[in-house]
C-alpha cells in the first residue's frame, strides 16, 4: 500500500463567501476557507514529506482556475497559493456566472496524476451559489472516483441560504459508494486530526524461542512490527542571515582531529565532560587530513566502525530470532525506564494454525500469571544484540481481539553514563509514598481500562477516517491518551501559526524579528501557552480527574522544592556624624549608605 498522499485542495472564492456563517466568529466564511487551506499546506510543509503532491483550484462563477506542480510544497509555493486566492476573491463579481460549485469539483476528479497515490479532495464552500449538473457528466466523476480510489470531503459552512444545496450535495454522496462525504465545516475545523489506514513493514520475520532449548522445545513463527513512534518537535537545516545584507548561509560544521599529549584512554572515556577549560590548545597536536585513516569511533554506549571492511572483521555473527531468557514479575519490572520505541509481535502471517494457537496460548499464560518475558531480540542479520522485556497484550481489531506482545528494550547500567537516566538506586521510601499517595490521587475519568487489553482508535482502524471526534466525557481513556507530547504539540502549533500570519508579510524574517514577537502574534489570543504553567505538577487539566487531592499534591510539591537558604548579613554599627549641609537629618534616613547592603537588598 502507498503512503504518498495526492491532495487537491477546492476554494470557493466568490463573493457570497463575504457572510459569516459560523455565530460568534470575526472571520468571514473566506478567511475561515483560506485559512484552512493555509493551515493544510503548512502542515505539509512541516512534516517535509518529498513524494506528496498538492494541487489548489481556486472557484469563482466567471472561472475556475487550477493550479499544480509537480513538486514537493515549499514555503514559496505556500504562499504564491495564498496570494492568488486572495487576488481571485477581492477580483470576484457579485454577478452570476457561468460556472458552479460542481465545475470546481469536476476539475478536482478529472485532474489526476498517475502513479500510486492515496488520493483526497477538500471543497471548503458555503453553498449559497446555485448548482447546476446540466452540462457536467456525473456518472464520468463516479468512474473516476472509483478508478483511482479518490475519497471527497465537502466542507460546508451552514447557514439559512444553503439547505438546497445541502441537500443536493447529500443525495450526490450516496451515488458514490461511500467515497463522497457532507461534513459541516465547524464540525470538521473543531475535531481532531485524521487517521490515515497505512501498510506497516515488518520489521523482523523470525522465530521465538528459549535461548539454550533443544528441537521438542517453543519455536513460534513470528513477526515484528513498529508500534509507537514519538513525535518529534519541528527541525531543519540550520541557517544564519546577515543583518546588514540580509544574505543567508547555511551552517556548515568540519570535524578536526588531534592528539593529546598527556592523555589516559581510561580518563578520557569515563571523564570526557571535566577539565574542558584545562585542555590547553598547547597539549593538542592537530592531525592533517591526508595523515589518517578511518578506523573506529567510539561512545559510552557503543563502538562503530567507520569502513566497511572493518564492520565486517569487527562484527560478531548474529541471526534474527527472539530468544526467552526468563521471565519477571510486573511488579518489579522497571517501567519507569522504558522509554525506547516499542514493538509489536505476532503470529506470522503465513503461519498455520497451530502455530497462531501456540502462540495465544503462550500470550495467555502470561498473562494469568502477571509475568512478563525476558527476551534476547535480534532485529536482523548482524544486528546489535538487544535485551527486552515482551509484555503480553490483548489487541482488539474491530470486532475481533488478538493476542501479541510488546518489546521494550531494557535500560542498561551504560545508559546511565549518557545522562539518559538518572542514577540507578534505590530511593528514598518516604518519597516513594509521598508519590504513591500523589499518583492515587490524580484518578483519571472513565478509567475502566484493563492493563492486559489494548482497544483504541490507532489499533484498530481499518479504513482510514478524515478527522477523530473530539473529546468529551464519554471519550474512553484510552482514546484520550493518544495525544502527543503536549509541550512538542504546542511548539509545532506555534510554528504552523508563525507560517500562516508570515504570508501576509513580505519577509517572513523581518516579521519574526520584530520587537516583543511572541507577545503581539503567538500568547495574546490565549488562555493556556507554554510560558504560564506554574510547575510541573499542575498541567491546568483539573478536568481530567474525578477529583483534586490539594494535600497529596502540596506534599509532592514541596518533597521536590529546593529550598534556598540566604545567608545573614551581620548589621554594622553605625557612627554618629556631623551633619554637612546644615540642617540635621531626622530619622527617616541613615546618616551615611552602604553601597553593599542596597546591593544585597
Amino acid at each position: 500500500m502507498s503512503n504518498k498522499e495526492y491532495i487537491t485542495i477546492v476554494i470557493d472564492a466568490s463573493r457570497s463567501m463575504d457572510t459569516k456563517s459560523v455565530s460568534g466568529s470575526d472571520e468571514t466564511d473566506f478567511q475561515l476557507a483560506l485559512k484552512f487551506a493555509m493551515n493544510l499546506l503548512n502542515k505539509q510543509l512541516l512534516k517535509n514529506r518529498k513524494s506528496d503532491r498538492y494541487a489548489l483550484i481556486v472557484y469563482t462563477p466567471a472561472d475556475v482556475q487550477f493550479y499544480y506542480q509537480n513538486t514537493p510544497v515549499t514555503f514559496s509555493r505556500v504562499k504564491e497559493f495564498y496570494e492568488l486566492l486572495v487576488r481571485a476573491h477581492s477580483e470576484s463579481m457579485d454577478t452570476k456566472g457561468d460556472f458552479n460549485i460542481l465545475h470546481a469539483l469536476a476539475d478536482s476528479l478529472e485532474n489526476q496524476i498517475a502513479n500510486k497515490f492515496i488520493r483526497s479532495v477538500f471543497i471548503v464552500t458555503n453553498g449559497v451559489g446555485s448548482v447546476n449538473d446540466d452540462n457536467i457528466d456525473l456518472d464520468k466523476l463516479r468512474n473516476i472516483s472509483e478508478n483511482y480510489s479518490v475519497t471527497t470531503n465537502l466542507l460546508l459552512l451552514e447557514n439559512e441560504d444553503n439547505k438546497e444545496t445541502k441537500q443536493y450535495f447529500e443525495e450526490l454522496a450516496e451515488t458514490f459508494d461511500g467515497r463522497f462525504n457532507v461534513f459541516p465545516f465547524e464540525e470538521f475545523a473543531n475535531n481532531g486530526p485524521p487517521l490515515k489506514l497505512i501498510g506497516p513493514r515488518c520489521m523482523t520475520d523470525c522465530t521465538l524461542s528459549f535461548v539454550q532449548g533443544d528441537s521438542n522445545d517453543i519455536h513460534l513463527a513470528v513477526q515484528v512490527y513498529p508500534a509507537i513512534k514519538s513525535q518529534s518537535q519541528v527541525h531543519g537545516h540550520e541557517y544564519l542571515q546577515d543583518p546588514q545584507s540580509k544574505e543567508i548561509s547555511r551552517v556548515k560544521r568540519q570535524t578536526k582531529y588531534y592528539i593529546k599529549g598527556n592523555t589516559d584512554i581510561a580518563n578520557e572515556f569515563f571523564e570526557s565532560g571535566k577539565n574542558n577549560e584545562e585542555n590547553s590548545e598547547d597539549d593538542k597536536e592537530y592531525v592533517k587530513d591526508s595523515e589518517y585513516s578511518y578506523g573506529f569511533k567510539y561512545s559510552q554506549r557503543n563502538v562503530v566502525a567507520l569502513l566497511p571492511e572493518l564492520e565486517e572483521a569487527a562484527t560478531l555473527e548474529t541471526t534474527p530470532g527472539i530468544n526467552i531468557m526468563g521471565f519477571i514479575d510486573m511488579k518489579k519490572l522497571p517501567v519507569a525506564y522504558l522509554t525506547d520505541e516499542p514493538a509489536f509481535v505476532i503470529p506470522g502471517a503465513k503461519s498455520d494454525s497451530e502455530n497462531k494457537v501456540a502462540f495465544n496460548s503462550f500470550v495467555q499464560s502470561l498473562i494469568d500469571l502477571k509475568r512478563a518475558a525476558i527476551v534476547r531480540y535480534v532485529q536482523k542479520e548482524t544486528y546489535e544484540v538487544q535485551v527486552c522485556c515482551a509484555l503480553a497484550q490483548r489487541f482488539q481489531i474491530g470486532d475481533n481481539w488478538g493476542h501479541g506482545l510488546i518489546l521494550h528494550r531494557l535500560a542498561m547500567k551504560e545508559d546511565e553514563k549518557i545522562g539518559k537516566f538518572p542514577e540507578f538506586k534505590s530511593g528514598e521510601d518516604e518519597l516513594d509514598s509521598v508519590m504513591e499517595k500523589f499518583v492515587a490521587s490524580k484518578k483519571l475519568t472513565n478509567d475502566i481500562t484493563e492493563p492486559d487489553s489494548l482497544s483504541n482508535l490507532k489499533l484498530g482502524l481499518l479504513e482510514s477516517k478524515p478527522f477523530t471526534e473530539k473529546g468529551s466525557s464519554k471519550t474512553s481513556l484510552e482514546n484520550m491518551l493518544l495525544s502527543s507530547c503536549p509541550s512538542t504539540k504546542r511548539f509545532n502549533y506555534y510554528v504552523e501559526k508563525i507560517l500562516y500570519k508570515s504570508l501576509n508579510e513580505e519577509s517572513l524574517t523581518d516579521f519574526v524579528s520584530q520587537d516583543q514577537f511572541i507577545e503581539k502574534y503567538l500568547t495574546s489570543d490565549e488562555k493556556h501557552t507554554l510560558l504560564n504553567i506554574d510547575n510541573i505538577f499542575d498541567v491546568k487539566g483539573e478536568s481530567l480527574f474525578e477529583n483534586r487531592d490539594s494535600a497529596a499534591e502540596a506534599a509532592l510539591r514541596s518533597a521536590f522544592e529546593i529550598k534556598f537558604t540566604m545567608q545573614a548579613k551581620p548589621s554594622r554599627k553605625k557612627r554618629k556624624t556631623d551633619s554637612v549641609f546644615g540642617a540635621e537629618h531626622d530619622e527617616q534616613f541613615d546618616e551615611y549608605f552602604d553601597i553593599d547592603e542596597i546591593l544585597a537588598g
